[in-house]
């Protein structure tokens, strides 16, 4: 059923083509609805939780995110762990 939002492809096969753009994270914020503002900016950083598939813990994520041709928006991001954080390259 094509209910006119935006169908996400994501590493893990269960979230393919899933609607998410209603979906919260632990903090009751949008991070679809975070992306795809971003998005219509251009670019953009953005923020929210999930869970770290290599840990399987829920986790800040810090992550950019680009506007391409108004049909794809590409994003790198990284989860945040506990401790000393270094955000330079």
């Amino acid at each position: 059923m094509d209910t006119g939002f935006p169908r996400i492809s994501h590493f893990s096969g269960s979230c393919t083509g899933a609607h998410r753009y209603n979906a919260t994270d632990i903090m009751e914020t949008h991070p679809v609805r975070k992306i795809l503002k971003s998005a219509r900016t251009g670019n953009g950083m953005i923020e929210y939780y999930s869970v770290n598939p290599s840990t399987d813990t829920t986790r800040f994520k810090i992550r950019y995110v680009a506007d391409v041709d108004g049909t794809r928006v590409p994003g790198a991001g990284r989860y945040m762990e506990p401790g000393t954080v270094n955000l330079r390259g």
